[in-house]
């Protein structure tokens, strides 16, 4: 259903959608994963984009949707106000300027051996906590 909406996304549909976001407190961007790769078809360039007006309401999971995993912004989409990395904070967020949480108690052992990690040390019981600005590091 929703990609048959999408694919229909017409002018009606932007106007729609920005009174949506705007009227919104919060837009959780969740639209594509970590391992997004090529370039963006339609219609989520127009999705994207309308996320500029709203960028301070916008919470994006693990990397914004549209970014590279491992370069960033490259396609100079919007910048959300807050990111939450799960297992692990993203490379492509190193130059991130927003709020940055990190959450996700659940990193495979496999994946820890393979790359010799070590989880992060959450404060008391939280599930996620806010990771200091770069400028602060």
């Amino acid at each position: 259903f929703l990609h048959e909406s999408f694919s229909k996304f017409s002018q009606d549909k932007a106007k729609v959608l920005e009174s949506l976001l705007n009227d919104s407190d919060l837009v959780l961007d969740a639209l594509f994963g970590y391992s997004f790769k090529g370039p963006l078809r339609d219609p989520y360039p127009e999705i994207l984009e309308s996320f500029r007006h709203v960028e301070n309401k916008i919470l994006s999971v693990d990397i914004p949707s549209g970014w590279d995993v491992d370069k960033g912004n490259v396609l100079k989409l919007f910048n959300p106000g807050a990111n939450i990395s799960l297992m692990l904070p993203k490379l492509g967020l190193k130059d991130y300027k927003g709020r940055h949480f990190f959450g996700g108690r659940f990193m495979p052992l496999s994946i820890k051996k393979k790359f010799q990690l070590e989880e992060a040390e959450y404060p008391e019981d939280a599930i996620f906590y806010e990771l200091p600005q770069p400028e602060k590091l």
